[in-house]
């Protein structure tokens, strides 16, 4: 028996059968495919993000002046840091201005005409009651937040251009509520028109991951996702069985190009194992450190040891890993599951850390395992079953009752999302994985540290 594998491992109740391992080995080099659905997970920013408004100049504008009104404003502003409004549309018609400013304009343009000509406003009072004598042909031009430009100077850059006066003969200047930060989707973008201006989704997201890289990436996991969650689950069920630790598994694959993709590492949770061939009881905990993503990633360490010293006989490590390590199972394979892709796959020389490699997690990663992850350097994470008391990777913070959506899908947690924090020196992708039969990954209980 290798060092590491206790008397309560399951390999132990093999049959009398030559080829059993042989069979085993080729059942678990070839998961099974579940379908499901892939959720990109939102960033901190993205949860986080405040509707932030800025007062910003509009004025009206003949329509065939606006070109020379635009350029007049650029040649002043072009030299000054200002808040970028680039999501915003630049001229807009009044028909597409919403409600709340077309009431604001004829409010002004109305007390316009009543301070000029108190007479008219009996005919004002028709003209609002009937719909008549609106500007649906007037063109709005936009112009920078209040505290770029001031008034006087708006009135000396458009001296002699075609732009509607007040009384005073300075233009005619409205201010307007904008948002100041770029959308995130269509959805939020059409919010926005409704509710301050007009405004752009222009496919980016400044608060987390490009759209487009996630669609490719979900794309490219979609091939497979089913598989390494199953196998995943298969190492749980093993290190479970075998009461090694609790039901979570992990799964870590090196993408790879084409349709081949390289299983690097598959471990399960070893938090009640100790010193062989001892095995500790549940209260009774033999390494807290032995989540199946830590062990995962110390399984990686040594592998990509043992390739970059030319170690020819894995079993020798497995002896020298006995020696160093007696108190831990961390990294060392315990269950027939681990020791198969442990010995049967091989890891690219001269790698560094876990950095272009995917993990595959039954569940959402404690905070200690995601800040793991982080400095591991992975590409992508995928987890099962959100864990909303305990995960380190979601942002969504928990608001009185833990609420549910199809698929089991817990909302609110600690709202750590590590994953992609601006204060951390790296960022990876991550997505939660539903499968379209809820009972196909293991339940354990919400508090717990997976």
């Amino acid at each position: 028996m290798l060092a590491g594998v206790s008397d309560h491992d399951n390999i132990q109740s093999q049959p009398d059968n030559p080829n059993y391992e042989q069979s085993m080995e080729e059942s678990f080099l070839q998961p099974v495919h579940s379908p499901g659905v892939l959720t990109a997970l939102k960033t901190k920013l993205e949860i986080d993000n405040p509707e932030d408004t800025v007062e910003a100049l509009v004025i009206r504008v003949d329509p065939k002046a606006a070109s020379l009104a635009l350029k007049a404003v650029q040649e002043i502003l072009v030299s000054r840091s200002t808040i970028d409004l680039q999501h915003l549309r630049r001229f807009v018609k009044y028909d597409f201005l919403p409600a709340r400013l077309k009431r604001s304009i004829q409010e002004k343009e109305n007390s316009e005409r009543v301070l000029a000509d108190p007479s008219l406003s009996e005919t004002i009072l028709k003209d609002l009651s009937t719909g008549t004598n609106l500007p649906s042909s007037s063109l709005y031009m936009l112009i920078s937040s209040t505290d770029a430009i001031s008034l006087g100077e708006l009135s000396d850059c458009f001296t002699g251009l075609p732009i509607e006066l007040d009384r005073e003969g300075n233009p005619q200047v409205f201010t307007f509520t904008v948002p100041a930060l770029t959308p995130i989707s269509e959805q939020q973008a059409q919010q926005m028109t409704e509710k301050y201006w007009p405004t752009i989704f222009r496919n980016s997201n400044p608060f987390g991951p490009h759209p487009s890289i996630l669609s490719r990436a979900e794309v490219d996991l979609s091939r497979h996702v089913g598989k390494w969650m199953n196998l995943a689950e298969q190492a749980a069920e093993q290190t479970k069985s075998a009461f090694h630790g609790e039901h979570v598994g992990a799964v870590i694959v090196s993408p790879g190009s084409g349709t081949q993709e390289a299983i690097a590492i598959v471990a399960g949770d070893a938090r009640h194992s100790g010193p062989q061939p001892m095995v500790y009881e549940r209260q009774n905990v033999g390494n807290v450190a032995a989540h199946a993503t830590m062990r995962a990633i110390a399984m990686v360490a040594r592998k990509r040891r043992h390739v970059n010293t030319h170690l020819d006989d894995i079993r020798e490590e497995y002896d020298q890993a006995k020696t160093d390590r007696e108190h831990s199972p961390l990294d060392i394979p315990l269950t027939t599951l681990e020791k198969t892709y442990y010995e049967k796959t091989q890891m690219a020389p001269n790698g560094y850390l876990c950095n272009d490699l995917d993990i595959y997690v039954t569940h959402e990663p404690c905070t200690m395992c995601s800040m793991a992850i982080l400095h591991s350097r992975f590409a992508r994470v995928i987890f099962g079953q959100r864990m909303p008391l305990t995960g380190g990777l979601t942002a969504e913070t928990s608001r009185g009752e833990l609420q549910t959506e199809p698929g089991n899908a817990d909302i609110g947690g600690l709202g750590y999302g590590m994953f992609w924090r601006k204060e951390l020196n790296w960022k990876l992708l991550a997505w939660q994985w539903q499968a379209s039969q809820p009972d196909s990954l293991s339940a354990i209980p919400r508090n717990m540290h997976a």
